[in-house]
């Protein structure tokens, strides 16, 4: 009686949690893609220089070589709020950077971020000449850059923003979730990059409202599809599981691809709930324990 009551009273907190966002949405635009604002300067650098060494750890993992990066065409796909990865990623040797998103968040930077990430970099490695970046920086606020692209596609057409065959490896942090069209996201990518090019993609695949997250993580799952399209709005989380996204990648050209879990519900939890989600979310293969997943994959020769 307890255990209905409690999934009961998620079902319906849920609801009101995505009319609540949905609405925020509609007012006020997309302006976070992180738990904390541009203006936690120390916080935001932090956040970048931390995802990408730990991009650059899988990378190299997966691939089985220190220093892949050295020489590479990188592109991530949803940067969010800031050029940080980039211009770290560019730190590491990397030939060039490209950014895609739907949205333009970079704009509107302070310039106070790029001083203090400039200055973290260069204690990290006394070694890099922090000019470089800074030029690239300036350039690419320009629109001159040839190493530091950002590209702001309503339309995320990937081929339109870098072309074919260019990309050598793929990034990306907790934006696949977001894709509207996962699936033409995937095929337009494989196009895009070179043969053998890897990829290193993290899914958050939990609620994102953030105080059911942390009570009721897979919330989301709790809705049959008709309802929770009722309150769609552009980067609702699309409810993909970790198989779907694998069936993808291997569909699109990719191999190898692994599924690692990041973030995991306990088991006996995952029982307990299985009854109250939505049928499509109730069999073993949408792995519901799942809470975030790190994909790796590398382009077919």
């Amino acid at each position: 009686m307890r255990n209905l009551c409690s999934n009961y009273f998620y079902f319906v907190a849920g609801i009101i949690f995505l009319l609540l966002a949905k609405v925020k949405h509609s007012l006020e635009g997309y302006k976070t893609p992180k738990p904390f604002g541009v203006s936690e300067v120390d916080r935001c650098v932090e956040y970048d220089i931390r995802t990408v060494n730990e991009w650059i750890e899988s990378l190299d993992a997966y691939v089985g070589l220190p220093g892949t990066l050295v020489g590479k065409n990188v592109l991530e796909l949803g940067p969010g709020s800031d050029l940080g990865s980039g211009l770290t990623i560019l730190s590491h040797g990397a030939q060039s950077y490209s950014a895609i998103d739907v949205n333009n968040l970079i704009e509107s930077v302070p310039m106070q971020f790029y001083e203090c990430l400039f200055d973290r970099l260069q204690k990290e490695n006394p070694d890099l000449d922090a000019n470089v970046l800074k030029n690239e920086l300036m350039a690419q606020r320009q629109g001159v850059s040839d190493r530091l692209k950002f590209h702001c596609r309503p339309d995320f057409n990937i081929l339109d923003a870098v072309g074919e065959g260019k990309v050598d490896v793929v990034f990306s942090q907790a934006a696949f979730e977001h894709f509207d069209d996962v699936q033409r996201t995937i095929q337009d990518l494989s196009a895009g990059c070179s043969s053998n090019a890897v990829a290193v993609i993290s899914v958050d695949l939990q609620t994102h409202s953030r105080w059911i997250r942390d009570k009721d993580p897979n919330n989301i799952y709790r809705y049959p599809d008709w309802l929770y399209n009722k309150f769609y709005f552009k980067g609702t989380p699309n409810r993909i599981r970790p198989y779907e996204y694998k069936e993808l990648f291997e569909k699109f050209g990719w191999q190898d691809v692994t599924m690692r879990t990041l973030t995991k519900l306990d088991c006996s939890r995952v029982e307990k709930e299985a009854p109250y989600l939505a049928d499509a979310f109730r069999a073993d293969k949408s792995e519901m324990g799942s809470l975030s997943v790190l994909i790796c994959a590398r382009r077919s020769s």
